[in-house]
């Protein structure tokens, strides 16, 4: 079993037919899953049509602020249930969003999903605070990190450094960052990444 998931979060050309295609060959070269930042304008929206495209691909949504909680957890909930449990959920603001996910309001529950919230955090107080709430955290700096583990009672963590790896554990995921300009290259990139500088970090598909 590996110690940890294998992840990207896609940044740079927000056309979805692109991006799509590069989710398709991460899930060939055997990714456990794709992260898409806001630079798109609805995330969710292309994650599910991500799901078609690469089945079983976990589908992470980075930290955002979204207007209206209600709504962000409702199409979460749905996208969740249409992907098969596949839905990784980055908010910046989550507690209205856990609540409505865990029943507290007029939406259907989806509690699962609820404890797949994962958050950024500014500062080593933050990250504590994230780290009592229970959700995973996405970190570039150790610092943080460590605030964080010594609250959490189940830290998670998702990391763009393979410094950083030593961290992990099999629910934490790493996480580098891949800019888009060129479908081709991209795909390269990901190819290095899950053949070359993953399993050197002990990951396993």
């Amino acid at each position: 079993m590996s110690t940890f998931k294998l992840g990207f979060h896609l940044r740079g050309d927000p056309d979805p037919r692109k991006l799509l295609d590069v989710f398709a060959a991460a899930g060939r070269l055997g990714f456990d899953g794709g992260w898409i930042g806001t630079h798109l304008s609805s995330p969710l929206v292309f994650l599910g049509a991500a799901a078609v495209r690469a089945p079983g691909l976990r589908l992470g949504a980075v930290a955002a602020t979204f207007a209206h909680p209600l709504r962000l957890a409702e199409d979460a909930a749905v996208l969740d249930a249409f992907s098969g449990g596949l839905l990784e959920l980055g908010v910046d603001e989550p507690a209205a969003v856990r609540a409505a996910l865990r029943g507290e309001s007029r939406l259907p529950a989806a509690p699962a999903l609820a404890d797949r919230i994962w958050r950024r955090a500014a500062d080593t107080g933050d990250a504590a605070r994230v780290g009592r709430d229970g959700d995973g955290l996405l970190t570039a700096e150790r610092r943080i990190a460590l605030a964080y583990a010594e609250a959490a009672r189940r830290p998670r963590f998702a990391v763009p450094e393979p410094g950083l790896v030593d961290l992990l554990n099999a629910q934490s995921w790493f996480l580098p960052e891949i800019t888009l300009v060129d479908v081709d290259a991209a795909v390269e990139e990901l190819s290095r990444l899950a053949t070359v500088i993953a399993p050197a970090l002990g990951w396993r598909r």
